[in-house]
């Protein structure tokens, strides 16, 4: 317990932060300085105690992505409640650090995943792919009910500075960016190993860079503890012990199976419905159904692959030769991953179009009202069955397009 209680310090994720260049500004005067200083210390340490509790909105009005306010800011947990302060509080002394780790914590947005996966899907290597995809999907699942069962709240604030507050309404315990940090780089290096040429070196070298980014940037935006992402990274290395040695069996009795999409919607059903229950809304719910609807969608796609002849995997000559790509590859890559991007696209939009009104009044709720996104019985259906055929598209109808506009790579 006494070393849980010490990685779960939040002195340390501030130890961190300062390490890297950021600091709290104190008031001393009237005037904000960095607190950095020690002559600062030591004179204004009365100011900078109430600057920082100040900066931090406690007893101050903040505003939500949503257009609400709140000024429910008490004992310390601001950072589950803000989203921001109308005046910065910090200052940044090298923004090269600050410029990395927010690339490293891009890797684990959702916009990245839109972006990855379809790509990768068209572009790399679908048989990979598909094995990626089912990982993120289990991996995100249980990270985040596990924070919904746990409840352990992101790192106080003071000490830690959040640069990050539109994430703070969810819990921090495991961290889901450190889970997909491990989770996605380590299964691209286990699941390309025998398939292509590379040096084992490069490639562990590679995802160990990718997951220390990924991982590191959750201190330094301070939305999370030391503790909460060594246990993302241990429960990630857990999930894929059990689960990388039946993959391709999984995979494999899926697409060939008559009854897989059954199954498939069955076990996608059962997981929504006994997904944890929070005591109090946060994105959390939204996000996982837009996994698990995402990863649902592929695994149809792939079995309609398979049942219309169209399955387009590489799979021979093994193992395969890693070559950099002429220009007329780049180009047509960059024209594949336009037309699937804006594809994607559009089946969402339309997606949300049609279906969120139809939700709303099945359940007696006004479209116009942001607050019905809320509802369990709209979010949660919306989100599947958007991202569902988001999936679909991206694994059957999209490649079907490709090969019939002479598009294969």
């Amino acid at each position: 317990m006494d070393i849980i209680n010490y990685l779960k310090d939040a002195q340390l994720v501030a130890n961190f932060q300062n390490f890297f260049g950021i600091h709290f500004l104190v008031e001393c005067n009237g005037q904000l300085a960095n607190n950095k200083s020690e002559h600062l210390e030591n004179e204004c340490k009365n100011d900078k105690l109430k600057q920082r509790h100040a900066a931090n909105g406690i007893n101050e009005k903040i505003k939500y992505k949503n257009g609400t306010t709140s000024t429910e800011m008490t004992n310390g947990t601001s950072s589950l409640e803000s989203k921001s302060t109308t005046k910065r509080n910090y200052v940044i002394s090298n923004f090269a650090f600050y410029y990395i780790f927010c690339f490293g914590a891009s890797l684990g947005y959702e916009m990245f995943y839109a972006l990855f996966f379809p790509f990768f899907m068209q572009n790399i290597d679908s048989f990979v792919g598909r094995r990626l995809i089912v990982i993120w999907s289990v991996v995100m699942y249980i990270g985040q009910a596990l924070k919904d069962v746990i409840r352990w709240n992101r790192p106080e604030s003071p000490p830690v500075i959040v640069l990050e507050p539109e994430y703070s309404m969810e819990y921090g315990m495991p961290s889901t960016h450190a889970m997909v940090g491990f989770a996605l780089p380590f299964s691209i290096f286990i699941f390309t190993q025998s398939r292509y040429v590379y040096p084992f070196w490069l490639g562990f070298t590679l995802a160990s860079i990718w997951c220390i980014l990924v991982c590191g940037s959750r201190l330094y935006l301070g939305m999370h503890t030391i503790l909460d992402v060594l246990a993302g990274i241990l429960l990630s290395a857990t999930i894929l012990f059990i689960s990388i040695p039946f993959i391709d069996m999984i995979d494999e009795l899926h697409y060939k199976s008559t009854y897989s999409p059954l199954v498939s919607f069955s076990i996608i059903c059962l997981m929504s419905i006994f997904y944890p229950k929070s005591d109090r809304w946060s994105p959390a719910r939204g996000d996982t159904c837009v996994m698990i609807g995402f990863g649902f969608g592929t695994l149809i796609g792939t079995w309609m692959n398979f049942q219309l002849s169209t399955m387009t995997d590489l799979i021979s000559p093994l193992p395969f030769y890693i070559h950099w790509p002429s220009k007329t590859v780049v180009l047509l890559m960059i024209l594949r991953m336009t037309l699937t991007t804006l594809s994607v696209e559009l089946v969402r939009i339309i997606g949300k179009k049609l279906i969120y009104p139809v939700l709303c009044k099945l359940q007696g709720l006004n479209s116009k009202d942001s607050e019905s996104m809320k509802s369990p019985s709209v979010e949660v259906p919306l989100k599947l069955i958007v991202y569902a055929w988001v999936g679909i598209n991206v694994a059957c109808f999209i490649p079907i397009c490709f090969k019939y506009m002479n598009l294969d790579l």
